[in-house]
C-alpha cells in the first residue's frame, strides 16, 4: 500500500457542543496525536466551528421523516401494518413523530441547516487532510445504556440521547458525508478499549486507510484482548 505521505492534521479534544471529553478519551487523542507527530505528519489543535444546537435541532425532522419513509417502504413492501409490537419503542416513536408532525417544508429547512454546517466542516478540511477526535466522549458504558427500546423516550429525546453521548463527534460525519474511521488505539487502566476517530475530506477514503495502516505497524493492537476475552 502506497504510504500516506506527510499529512496536516487537526484535533480536538471538544465535543461540537464544546463539551470537554472524559480524561481518558483526552489522553488518548493526545498520546495519538504525538504518536502522528512522530511519523512525520503536522499535527495542531484545531476543529470547524459547528452550530450544534442547529444540527440537534434539524436532525429530528431529518431522521424521523428518514424513519418514517423507510417504515412505510417496508409497509408497502411486505403489505404489513407498522406497529408498537413489530418496531423497538424509539424507532416506533421517531415514525409516528415523522408521520404526524414532520411536514416536507420541516424536512426541507433541516436540510438546508445540515447542508451549511456540511459546507462549513468541508471548508475547514480545505486546510487539513485528517481531523482526528475521540471516537466516543467517554470510555464505553454497560449494555443498556442505549437501549433503542427504551419507552420512555420520544423522537427527539432519543436522538438527543444520541447525539449528546453515543454520537457526539461521530453523528457529524453522517451529515457531512465525510469518510471516516475509528481505530482502537487505546486502553483504559482496566482494559476497555477508546477509540481514535479520524475523518478525511469528502471521498478520501484512500488517505484514511493508508494513514490507519501506518499508525496499526507503529502501535500494533492485535494483541491486546479484556480479560473477559482470554
Amino acid at each position: 500500500m502506497i504510504p500516506p505521505g506527510n499529512l496536516k492534521i487537526a484535533f480536538t479534544t471538544r465535543g461540537w457542543n464544546d463539551v470537554k471529553s472524559d480524561p481518558a478519551c483526552v489522553k488518548a487523542v493526545e498520546d495519538s496525536a504525538r504518536l502522528l507527530e512522530s511519523l512525520g505528519h503536522t499535527v495542531v489543535e484545531a476543529a470547524p466551528k459547528v452550530d450544534f444546537d442547529a444540527m440537534l435541532k434539524a436532525c429530528v425532522p431529518a431522521w424521523c421523516g428518514w424513519v418514517a419513509g423507510a417504515v412505510e417502504g417496508a409497509r408497502l413492501l411486505l403489505g404489513r401494518t407498522p406497529s408498537r409490537e413489530k418496531l423497538e419503542a424509539t424507532s416506533w416513536a421517531c415514525y409516528q413523530h415523522g408521520i404526524n408532525h414532520v411536514s416536507g417544508l420541516d424536512v426541507l429547512n433541516s436540510l438546508a441547516v445540515l447542508n451549511q454546517i456540511n459546507r462549513s466542516v468541508g471548508a475547514f478540511m480545505q486546510d487539513y487532510d485528517v481531523l482526528l477526535t475521540p471516537t466516543l466522549p467517554a470510555p464505553p458504558v454497560e449494555l443498556g445504556v442505549y437501549n433503542a427500546n427504551d419507552a420512555s423516550l420520544d423522537a427527539k429525546g432519543w436522538i438527543d440521547k444520541l447525539f449528546l453521548g453515543f454520537a457526539l463527534y461521530t453523528g457529524l460525519f453522517n451529515v457531512t458525508g465525510q469518510p471516516a474511521i475509528s481505530l482502537p488505539l487505546h486502553q483504559t487502566d482496566t482494559g476497555l478499549p477508546i477509540g481514535i476517530h479520524m475523518a478525511a475530506r469528502f471521498g478520501d477514503e484512500a488517505t484514511l486507510f493508508r494513514l490507519a495502516r501506518q499508525l496499526e505497524q507503529a502501535s500494533p493492537w492485535i494483541d491486546r484482548k479484556p480479560p473477559i476475552s482470554v
